[in-house]
Order: C-alpha cells, then sequence, then structure tokens
C-alpha cells in the first residue's frame, strides 16, 4: 500500500487523500482494504474524514494512525466515520489526544474494539488539567469487547490507578502494555489486582526493582499469564529467586528479563526451578551471569524446553563449555556474541540443531582460514593446526568439568 511521506505542515482537505488513493490504483490495489497504518504524518480532521469514506475503506477493520497529531477532532472524525462500527483494532499511540480527544472515543460505535493502543497520547498540558487521563479512560462506556490495551507511558498517582483498575473493562483484558511509564511495586500491585484473563503482560522500564518482581512471584491473581516481560526493570537476584520460588514461573511460555541486574546467585535459583516444560522463549542478555550461574542452568535442565534463547557473552571458557554440553536441542533462535572459540565451542555442540551446529562450525573455521587466530591463516596446515588447538583446549576444559564431578562429561 502506497504510504504518504512525513510532512510538517498539514496539507490542505482532499490533497493528499485523492493522490493517495491515486497511487494505490496505480500499485493494482483496487480491492477494499482491511487495514491502514500512517506513522508520524500529521493529518487535520477533515483529511482524515475523507480517507476513511472513500470506497476503498469500506472493508477497513484495523487502524493505525501513530503520530499523526491528532486531537479531538481527529478522534471525532474516526468515530464518525463509515468505518468505526466495523473496526476491530485502533491504534493512537504519540498523539497528543489529551482529555478531550480522549473523552471522544466514548461512543457506541467503537463498541467492537478488541485492541486499542493509547499509548504516549498525553498532551504537554495534560497534567493541568482537573481531570487525568487514566480516570477519563475509566469512564469510557462502550469497550466491553476489549481484550488488548497499550498504554506505554503512564505515570498515574495513585488514585488515578486505583480508578483505571475499576475500569469494567479493564478485567476482560488479555494483553496489557504498561513499558515506559513510572510504575512503583505500589502502583503495579494495585493495577494488576484483577486481571483474571491476562495472558500477556509488558512491565519494561518501569521501577519495579525486587520489591514489584517478587510481588509478581507472591500474587494469585495471574492464574492465566504466559508471557511476561521485564526489561529494564532494575530487578536483580533477590527478585528472580523470589520469582523461581514460585507458582508463577511454571506457567510462563516466555520470560523476558533483558537488562537487568540478574547475576550467578539468581541464575542459580532460576536454574533450581528446574524443569520449566512451559517455558520456551528467556531472555537473561544485559546482565552479569558469570561461569557459577551459567554452568548451573545449563546442567539444569531450564534450556531443554526453548525455543528461543538469548544471553550475554558474560561468562568465561568452563561456562561455555558447559553451556555447550546443554539440552539445547528444539531452539530455534539462539542470541549469542561469540567470540572465535565459543564458535567452535558451538559448532561442537552435541545437542544444538544441526543447522545451527553446522553455521557456527562454517563460522570458526572462516574466521581461522583467513587468519581470524593469532596472526596465522589462509592454508590447509594453518586452519589444521587451529582445530588441533582448539580441540586441544576444549579436551582440556572436559577433563576439568569431569576432575570437578560434573555428570555432563
Amino acid at each position: 500500500m502506497p504510504k504518504p511521506s512525513p510532512g510538517g505542515a498539514r496539507a490542505p482537505s482532499d490533497g493528499w487523500v485523492k493522490a493517495y488513493l491515486a497511487g494505490a490504483r496505480h500499485a493494482g490495489e483496487g480491492e477494499a482494504w482491511q487495514a491502514i497504518s500512517l506513522q508520524d504524518f500529521p493529518l487535520a480532521a477533515g483529511d482524515l474524514a475523507t480517507l476513511l469514506a472513500a470506497p476503498q475503506m469500506s472493508g477497513v477493520t484495523d487502524l493505525m494512525l501513530d503520530g499523526c497529531g491528532l486531537e479531538a477532532d481527529g478522534i471525532a472524525a474516526i468515530t464518525t466515520s463509515p468505518v468505526a462500527a466495523q473496526l476491530r483494532t485502533l491504534g493512537l499511540p504519540n498523539n497528543p489526544l489529551s482529555v478531550a480527544g480522549t473523552a471522544a472515543l466514548d461512543v457506541a460505535a467503537l463498541a467492537g474494539l478488541v485492541e486499542l493502543d493509547l499509548s504516549e497520547t498525553g498532551s504537554p498540558d495534560v497534567r493541568r488539567e482537573d481531570e487525568q487521563l487514566p480516570v477519563v479512560i475509566s469512564r469510557l462506556r462502550n469497550f466491553g469487547a476489549l481484550r488488548v490495551l497499550g498504554l506505554r507511558g503512564l505515570c498515574p498517582e495513585v488514585d488515578e490507578a486505583r480508578a483505571l483498575a475499576r475500569w469494567p473493562a479493564w478485567r476482560g483484558l488479555e494483553r496489557l502494555d504498561l513499558r515506559d511509564g513510572d510504575l512503583d511495586p505500589e502502583l503495579v500491585a494495585i493495577l494488576l489486582a484483577d486481571l483474571p484473563a491476562l495472558e500477556a503482560l509488558q512491565l519494561g522500564n518501569n521501577g519495579l526493582g525486587n520489591d514489584g518482581c517478587q510481588w509478581l512471584a507472591q500474587t494469585a491473581r495471574l492464574p492465566r499469564l504466559v508471557d511476561l516481560s521485564l526489561t529494564g526493570t532494575a530487578v536483580g537476584d533477590g527478585g528472580v529467586a523470589a520469582l523461581a520460588a514460585s507458582s508463577l514461573v511454571r506457567q510462563l511460555q516466555a520470560l523476558d528479563l533483558y537488562n537487568n541486574r540478574i547475576g550467578d546467585r539468581g541464575a542459580v535459583a532460576l536454574a533450581g526451578a528446574s524443569p520449566l516444560p512451559a517455558l520456551t522463549s528467556l531472555d537473561l542478555s544485559c546482565n552479569a551471569i558469570g561461569d557459577e550461574g551459567i554452568i548451573a542452568l545449563s546442567r539444569s535442565g531450564v534450556f531443554a524446553s526453548l525455543t528461543e534463547l538469548a544471553l550475554d557473552h558474560s561468562f568465561g571458557k568452563a561456562g561455555m563449555h558447559a553451556f555447550a554440553r546443554a539440552e539445547l536441542s528444539k531452539l530455534d533462535s539462539l542470541r549469542l556474541p561469540c567470540g572465535y572459540p565459543e564458535m567452535y565451542a558451538l559448532g561442537h555442540a552435541p545437542h544444538l540443531p544441526e543447522a545451527m551446529r553446522t553455521n557456527y562450525l562454517q563460522q570458526w573455521r572462516h574466521y581461522a582460514a583467513t587468519g581470524g587466530f593469532s596472526g596465522g591463516g589462509g592454508s590447509d596446515e594453518s586452519l589444521a593446526q587451529a582445530e588441533r588447538e582448539a580441540a586441544a583446549e576444549e579436551a582440556r576444559l572436559e577433563q576439568e568439568a569431569r576432575d570437578l564431578g560434573d555428570p555432563e562429561s
């Protein structure tokens, strides 16, 4: 679908709309569209009304208008359009809706909405208004079908959080995005107190810390949660230990702990929760997990059910040796920064899928053949010598592991 070019000024009504629709015809897209997405393109309310009234829009069910400068008149253009009643997804992130614009969503025509994104929608003046956005959202009456809600950048006061948690639509949510806000453990406890249908929760870049993670671990109010993202929330070893000891971790299918403060103690605690047969995606990258932690995880079987795994190479040779012998046979995706020795170890990992082993070994041989190791390279003999040295190092690590009583070696 052709997209209008970003611009700093709003085009006169009908101008760019006609060009947009004409471009679609030239592109051979004559049938009705189901989804429209415009980003960083200032829209006048008249332009938007004209666009949504076009015949090509008659089948639209998904409308994403990200950073289009929409205010109350723009929302009115949506809610009074011919497509309003058929919309199932409405994305309005990064628009200065303010209180008036948000209140304008309270129309019966949007009663069929399943997904709504109001992330980062506060205007610069919103904090000076009598009623704040969370309270206004809590008064929207026509959202009984809502299941997915985006509220990135939410910064409520305690009373505003309580109002939002009492919103009738809140209890039916299945997916909730609360990233990039100013949520402390108290606010998280209020907002998540009654979400029995919630399956996916994003809390990244909030100030949860260990206390917030411990609350999540102890609550019994998220019985259907299977996807939890805690990226950049200052969670450390204590928080991960609480999570590992909880029943919640055993129901999770995806756990994202990217960019936190987790060290060996937290990794060992997570290893102690094994087996976790439901878990298929785990991100522990941008933490400080060393040899002790990665060895514990590798021997525990936590990785056995994973199809996606992300780690940092913050551990040494012993840790890599243990990781390369972990049960990794279900992996489809492995994100792990590697140097030459690590490529060799993974190229010979007995439980890594064959395609991955082949890829790592090819990378290792490429670097070896081109002099990627200690100055030599380029000849068959230098490659053979590099392989002998790498194999000898692996054998040495294997013997060390045996001496330490590793049953895997």
